[in-house]
């Protein structure tokens, strides 16, 4: 049994002391970061986008519970939070945020069901508007390495700043990041 543990290609693997998955820590370069820490993160990272949004003029939609499924229910039950929802001229955006782009497949097909579901409920509730959603990153764009489950759209945060109009480079954009995680 001890060799099966103990040998050097464990040892090997756990020797590596750089981080090369895409989460938190490697975002804000900060690997002190705890997992407590990174979950607050990814509530600043949504705030930090509906800021965004906001600074540009454009109305936040409802962030409370919608009844996707037209239940009628006055409790929780069916209903879904809208992450990020916001029009610009004759466009719902509507997105996800998720940090970790590495999600296991049940949590990866629940997300793009409650993404599914949303839009079609959109789509039905506002049929003068064209929706478009998806899945939004934190990173800049697609990176080599970068382990990738949702089959929804996906948006980097590169498309993201095109679409609000903000002109920004991945190394200001980065550097922003890594500034605040300087902070911590």
């Amino acid at each position: 049994m001890r060799e099966f543990l103990i040998n050097a290609e464990n040892v090997v693997l756990m020797s590596v002391t750089e981080n090369t998955d895409f989460n938190v820590k490697r975002l804000l370069n900060n690997n002190k970061l705890d997992q407590s820490q990174s979950i607050r993160f990814g509530k600043i990272f949504e705030k930090f986008i509906k800021d965004l949004i906001k600074s540009k003029g454009y109305k936040l939609i409802n962030e409370e519970l919608v009844d996707v499924y037209g239940t009628g229910s006055k409790t929780n039950k069916g209903k879904k939070d809208l992450d990020i929802c916001f029009v610009k001229e004759n466009t719902i955006f509507y997105f996800e945020s998720k940090l970790n782009l590495n999600l296991d497949s049940e949590k990866s097909k629940s997300t793009d069901d409650k993404i599914t579901s949303i839009t079609e409920y959109l789509i039905r509730e506002n049929k003068e508007n064209y929706v478009f959603s998806g899945l939004i990153t934190c990173w800049w764009e697609k990176e080599e390495g970068m382990s990738i489950t949702t089959k929804t759209n996906l948006l980097f945060m590169k498309d993201f700043l095109e679409i609000l109009d903000i002109k920004t480079t991945k190394e200001e954009y980065y550097n922003l990041m890594s500034d605040f995680g300087k902070m911590i």
